[in-house]
Parts: structure tokens; C-alpha cells; sequence
């Protein structure tokens, strides 16, 4: 499995690395003004319906997901508010389709993945299958600390074909004051617990470490952490899904 820079080609198609597709992206778009430089979609054109059940069946994941991680969820800000969302992206990280939610954490999850690639975190410190990454810094994206995000890398056979994320609204995370919102704060450094774009967990499991810190550094860590494992078993169940879609329609198609 990719899972470190010794390893002689990339991780992403044809063996390129995410550093060099995300470049051939962007080209194609400043040159044509178009989405990878795709003027018709062949596709669609050619199977209507078949492109639409694609495009249902990948919704409908992000969307059971959710509500599947609502039911876990320890934050009344998620179980009742549903301040969260879970969303299907490219390996570029530009967002395929999204689920019901709090649709502005949408872009910020896309910009924590093209911030992971353009930081070459394919080298250093790795992305494998399995990995999970989480972020809450805003300097990096994010609305503001206490939406806490998530992505895992999606594989398939030694390609990565894609990442979903996961974002869940925290109701307290270790600010000067208690709660969520540090409105007196007037600096970051109050704002309570930071991490900032962190590869926290590894075949499918959090690190106890990772725990440890939100133990130490949280009023509340049992919102914390179930919250954490929902928005994880969020994602790995759309990654399932996506296997499963690639599996019956094909990768080519995907």
C-alpha cells in the first residue's frame, strides 16, 4: 500500500502524485474556463438514466451516512440541530456530491484536502488506506474551531480515486471560556483546542493519543469523542459505498 515518499510514482492515477494532478486541474481550468478542461459530458449523453442512478446512488450514501451519524452523535448541536454534513470528493478534493446540512462546511472540507495535497502530505506524513485526518484550524479552513472535520483517503487497488469528509459542530472545545463560541477571546491562542490538519488515526482506527489529548484538553471529551467516531463511521461508510459503485459500474465510469 502507498503510504510513504520512498515509493518511486504517486498515489493517483497513472501513478502520477496529487501534487501534479491538482496542477493539471488547475491548467485545464484557467485554459478552458471549464471543470478539468470537459466541455460534454460523454457519459450522460450516452446512458441518461444510467448517469443519474450513478449520481443517486453516491447521494443517497453521503445522505444515510449522516442521518446514520446523527444517531451516534453525542452533541445536541448534531443529534438535534444537525449541524454537520458529509460529503464525496474528488482526489483533488473538489466536491462530487454532498449530503442534507450545514452547507457551508462543504468548501471548507474541500480546502482542508487541497491543503493536505498542497503541503504534500503525500510524502510526509503519508496517505494510505485507512489514514484519518482531522482539522479544526482556521487558518488552514474551517468556519471556527469548534466545527470539527474529518476526511479519509478512498482507494481502490493501490489508486486513490477520491476522500469524503465529515464535519460536526462541537459544543465545547476547550476555549478560555466554556462552550463553543470564545467571543471575548481576541486571539487564536484562547480559542481553545487546535489541530491543524493531523493524520490522527490509521487502518480505520483513531489513535488512543489523539483521545488522550481531548481528554486532557476538553471540559466535555465525551461529546468530543463519540461525535469523533461518528463523523469516522460516516465516513468509512460512504467509502464502502463508493467500492461498491466502483465494483458494478466500473472505475472508468466512476
Amino acid at each position: 500500500m502507498p503510504s510513504n515518499g520512498n515509493q518511486a510514482s504517486g498515489i493517483g492515477e497513472a501513478g502520477r502524485t496529487l501534487i501534479e494532478m491538482a496542477s493539471e486541474n488547475s491548467r485545464l481550468f484557467e485554459e478552458s474556463g471549464r471543470y478539468h478542461g470537459v466541455y460534454d459530458l460523454d457519459l450522460k449523453q450516452k446512458s441518461y438514466l444510467k448517469y443519474e442512478s450513478f449520481h443517486a446512488r453516491l447521494r443517497s450514501a453521503v445522505v444515510n451516512a449522516r442521518e446514520s451519524a446523527k444517531k451516534i452523535c453525542a452533541s445536541p448541536g448534531v443529534r438535534e440541530v444537525g449541524e454537520s454534513v458529509v460529503a464525496l470528493y474528488t482526489p483533488e478534493g473538489d466536491s462530487i456530491v454532498l449530503s442534507t446540512g450545514i452547507m457551508v462546511h462543504v468548501h471548507p472540507l474541500s480546502r482542508f484536502i487541497k491543503w493536505i495535497i498542497d503541503n504534500d502530505y503525500e510524502s510526509d506524513p503519508g496517505i494510505a488506506p485507512g489514514d484519518i485526518f482531522c482539522n479544526n484550524d482556521p487558518f488552514i479552513s474551517d468556519v471556527h474551531p469548534p466545527d470539527l472535520m474529518n476526511v479519509i483517503p478512498i482507494f481502490w487497488e493501490d489508486e486513490l480515486v477520491g476522500w469524503v469528509g465529515a464535519v460536526a459542530h462541537e459544543l465545547e472545545i476547550g476555549g478560555v471560556q466554556g462552550g463553543a463560541n470564545q467571543s471575548t477571546t481576541a486571539e487564536r491562542f484562547g480559542q481553545g483546542m487546535m489541530i491543524s490538519a493531523e493524520k490522527v488515526g490509521s487502518n480505520d482506527e483513531i489513535r488512543r493519543d489523539f483521545l488522550v489529548r481531548a481528554e486532557m484538553n476538553l471540559r466535555t471529551p465525551i461529546y468530543f469523542i463519540l461525535d469523533e467516531k461518528a463523523m469516522v463511521g460516516a465516513c468509512t461508510e460512504v467509502r464502502e459505498r463508493v467500492h461498491e459503485a466502483i465494483g458494478e459500474y466500473g472505475l472508468d465510469f466512476y
